[in-house]
């Protein structure tokens, strides 16, 4: 778990170039996440991955006035690679004022699915299962499941500017849209939109946004890392 190139190194990796190493460095192809280890068991991991900083730079406790203990989410924590994988399936995410507070001078979100800042997708991580429990009682938070697996794939490129995204449907009939943003003029996209992959369903093909224009993409592209 703990080591350069641990699981805790991993989940507190910041950078997905720097993640990418760490799983070519163990050989490793899928990755699992789930709530515990994203939030209340948070702390152990990154204990383990700089006992002198742990979980402080990252999440704080609170009690409500009510006296119910919660936590509080810094823009650190929405930028590790286990936040970015569990809370937004690996896609862009964009903050929502409404769930952030202001204690002197940072900032704050309290929802795990509502980050400080924007978050970038991640380019080579695709949601190839979930567990069927939602953590929030409230469905009108979100749907945000227990488990989830990743696969770590090559992905294929698609020249284009702006944000590309794609509609999924998971193997638990939750519906989401991955979204990327591009960088130097392409996309690196890790979904087919053949079907080939098993638990998740494309309900359509990719779409860069500002021009309309679609793009299909097999799964033998995103293996081979072909350009489109």
């Amino acid at each position: 778990m703990a080591g350069p190139n641990g699981a805790a190194a991993f989940f507190l990796q910041v950078n997905e170039a720097s993640a990418n190493t760490i799983l070519d460095n163990i050989g490793t192809k899928y990755i699992i996440t789930d709530i515990d280890m994203d939030t209340g068991k948070f702390w152990a991991m990154a204990t383990w991955y700089n006992s002198e900083v742990g979980g402080a730079p990252y999440i704080t406790g609170f009690n409500d006035q009510n006296g119910n203990p919660g936590y509080l989410y810094t823009e650190e924590y929405f930028q590790t690679m286990v936040s970015r994988l569990h809370n937004f399936d690996g896609s862009m995410a964009a903050p929502d004022e409404k769930y952030h507070i202001t204690n002197n001078g940072k900032k704050y979100s309290y929802l795990i699915i509502s980050p400080v800042e924007s978050v970038e997708a991640l380019q080579h991580y695709r949601l190839i299962h979930e567990s069927d429990t939602n953590v929030f009682r409230d469905k009108t938070v979100g749907d945000l499941k227990y488990v989830k697996i990743f696969e770590y794939v090559p992905g294929a490129v698609i020249k284009g500017e702006g944000i590309i995204e794609i509609p999924l449907k998971t193997n638990t009939g939750r519906t989401f849209t991955y979204r990327q943003e591009s960088i130097n003029g392409s996309f690196i996209v890790p979904y087919p939109t053949d079907g080939t992959v098993s638990g998740i369903t494309t309900l359509g093909p990719y779409t860069i946004v500002s021009t309309g224009k679609t793009v299909t993409v097999t799964e033998s592209d995103i293996q081979s890392g072909n350009q489109i």
